[in-house]
């Protein structure tokens, strides 16, 4: 019997990192550092075309022959803005996957400010740890955003995507986006569907775990994106 059809979150492929960026603590000497060493969220750096196809490839197959598949409409894919999201969407297209699409800004990952394109252990620790002790209210790298001020625009596309309902009839099929993205509707399930952020949010709430590059969670009703299903 097949798995029942669920929406699902999805990371994008492997980024890749611009060959111009140098880090401070790497000799040059050393091998590029791999993405996830970097951070980089709202940088709008390219992925791996074949990582991007494959990943397209293993979704499509996953879900295409499940029960409940809306085999007799266009899916509904949310996208991120950034290239190495909407080049999924490409790669669905090229597979002839059938699909209505809205690039959605709020999904975009978090704006790191001064620390995008750098690598987190040339981060200074005292502006690290003053983001762990005001984890809501901090403004990351001087100049980006807060956490808080990050999940104000955020929220409300999660409530837009249908999946808060226990029917899912008109809910997004498919959101293309990043790990912060997941994590931050994985903390807004288990607090309940707030519509505020709270004040009181610490870094100790926060879903310290995202799917890898490429993969996915099921948005299950009344839990959320759950871990755990990307290849179930």
């Amino acid at each position: 019997m097949n798995t029942s059809f669920l929406p699902s979150m999805m990371r994008h492929a492997l980024p890749l990192v611009p060959t111009a960026l140098k880090p401070i603590s790497d000799p040059p000497s050393h091998a590029p550092a791999p993405p996830s060493h970097w951070c980089y969220g709202r940088s709008d750096w390219p992925a791996c075309p074949t990582h991007t196809r494959t990943a397209a490839e293993r979704w499509q197959e996953a879900h295409c022959q499940r029960d409940g598949f809306p085999h007799h409409r266009p899916l509904r894919i949310r996208c991120s803005p950034l290239q190495r999201c909407e080049l999924l969407t490409q790669s669905f297209k090229d597979l002839g996957l059938s699909f209505v699409l809205k690039i959605d800004v709020r999904l975009a990952e978090i704006d790191f400010g001064e620390w995008e394109g750098r690598l987190w252990q040339d981060l200074p620790h005292t502006e690290l740890d003053a983001w762990a002790a005001d984890f809501a209210h901090h403004r990351l790298g001087r100049t980006g955003q807060s956490v808080r001020a990050w999940l104000h625009t955020l929220i409300p596309a999660l409530q837009d995507s249908g999946w808060a309902s226990s029917d899912l009839h008109a809910a997004d099929d498919l959101w293309i986006t990043h790990a912060g993205v997941i994590r931050a509707a994985q903390w807004w399930w288990q607090a309940g569907c707030p519509s505020h952020v709270p004040d009181t949010l610490s870094a100790d709430a926060w879903p310290k775990t995202a799917p890898a590059y490429g993969h996915w969670a099921g948005v299950k009703p009344g839990l959320g994106p759950v871990l755990g299903t990307a290849e179930a």
